[in-house]
């Protein structure tokens, strides 16, 4: 089966060197986001820059709050990301705070892969479970969209070193008081074994992980596919592990996923990203072997980014952000708010589209409530009939609604 992989692989390179980009943004037209980017900076000192960030809301406790941290090069150009995860304290109360050190793989946390101990180690911390009192968690992140369109990928650009500890140490100490010492308290093996590169792309060798869905573990391929011209970059191709990826029939099943580091990272309870993400691979583990998800994981705040997607979560529960003031709104609002007029989403799905062309995929299944998945998938040629998501997650019905009231989303 792999060697048959390496043959899809590398047709697929040759039909992705052939994008040009139709959608690229320009970010002139995007009114007054790049005056947000500045207001959300929280800190900044040369080449290490600190946003704000936003809450995390969870039943159970343990995080509580997120910030993303950037460092840079000589060339201003990032070469790594963090995020600082705030557990059993917020920003005002994380004095003597302990500082944890990790690195654990996006893709694992993400899909809850049960077959390396990254999923349980990083559950257990953001659970608060390391110990009752407050600590801080400081994670390298493998994938970073943390404001349009400043995309970071360690296995291509980073070079993080123990300077990048201490800079993120001493402005914790002194911002919040916390300890002025870590621990380097896990370091992941991480898939990044390379089956094809050329000057446009990188495609790694296909991971096995596996799921459990409530006592029912199922095992997946994931393919990760780097664009280094393609506006988002990085993709993630997720099918059955049973399954002939390159001989999916003209009927699939198919699932477009945008990544959402609060939700499907930090299991914020706002938002239905992650059960959207997992009712969908149950529902591939559930069908014949023609099913596939394709996750965009720059996609984070509908293509935005992390950082001010997370100054919206502040205005979805109402109070005092580094932008605005609000009473809650959902989450539509809380966007229009933000960056000021109904462009809210950025995102773009041509890209994908080229999957399904180098796949042979002639017409789909597509699991979605957004209208422009649909219409980009018929633009491209390819027959689609939708399939409504079905998720009604308790603790985000008005956030759901929202999205259902937006003339971007389908009403049913």
């Amino acid at each position: 089966m792999y060697n048959k992989i390496i043959v899809f692989l590398l047709f697929l390179s040759s039909v992705f060197c052939c994008i040009h980009s139709e959608c690229d943004h320009d970010l002139n037209s995007m009114g007054i986001y790049p005056s947000v980017v500045e207001k959300i900076l929280f800190f900044k000192d040369d080449k290490f820059k600190v946003f704000y960030g936003g809450p995390i809301n969870r039943s159970n406790g343990g995080v509580r709050w997120i910030m993303p941290v950037t460092m840079e090069d000589d060339d201003y150009r990032t070469r790594a990301v963090y995020e600082v995860s705030f557990i059993n304290c917020d920003l005002t109360g994380a004095q003597d705070a302990e500082i944890l050190f990790i690195d654990v793989s996006d893709i694992n946390i993400k899909l809850k892969n049960i077959s390396t101990p990254d999923y349980h180690i990083f559950s257990h911390l953001m659970n608060g479970e390391y110990h009752k009192g407050k600590y801080i968690v400081v994670r390298f992140t493998d994938i970073a969209n943390t404001y349009y369109p400043d995309i970071f990928i360690s296995s291509v650009y980073s070079k993080r070193n123990d300077q990048d500890k201490k800079q993120v140490v001493k402005f914790l100490h002194e911002k919040f008081k916390t300890q002025d010492t870590y621990i380097d308290y896990y370091v992941g093996e991480k898939e990044n074994v390379i089956s094809f590169e050329d000057k446009n792309e990188i495609i790694y060798k296909s991971q096995i992980v596996r799921i459990d869905f409530n006592g029912n573990i199922q095992p997946f391929n994931v393919i990760r596919i780097i664009k280094k011209n393609d506006i988002w970059k990085v993709y993630y191709l997720i099918s059955k592990a049973s399954s002939e990826i390159q001989n999916l029939s003209n009927e699939t099943l198919l699932r477009f996923d945008s990544g959402c580091v609060s939700g499907q990272i930090y299991d914020d309870e706002a938002c239905d990203c992650l059960d959207q993400l997992h009712d969908s691979l149950k529902k591939l583990s559930e069908t014949s072997d023609n099913s596939i998800l394709i996750h965009i994981p720059a996609h984070d705040g509908r293509g935005f980014g992390t950082a001010p997607k997370a100054e919206t979560e502040i205005y979805k529960i109402g109070g005092l952000g580094r932008v605005h003031t609000s009473i809650p709104l959902d989450t539509v609002k809380a966007a229009k708010l933000l960056y000021g007029n109904d462009n809210y989403d950025l995102r773009t799905y041509d890209g994908a589209c080229e999957i399904l062309h180098a796949l042979g995929i002639k017409k789909v299944f597509l699991v979605t409530d957004n209208k422009l998945k649909v219409s980009t998938i018929i633009k491209h040629g390819i027959e689609v009939t939708r399939v409504n998501t079905d998720t009604e997650k308790h603790s985000c019905l008005n956030h759901i609604q929202s999205k259902k009231d937006s003339p971007l989303y389908y009403a049913d």
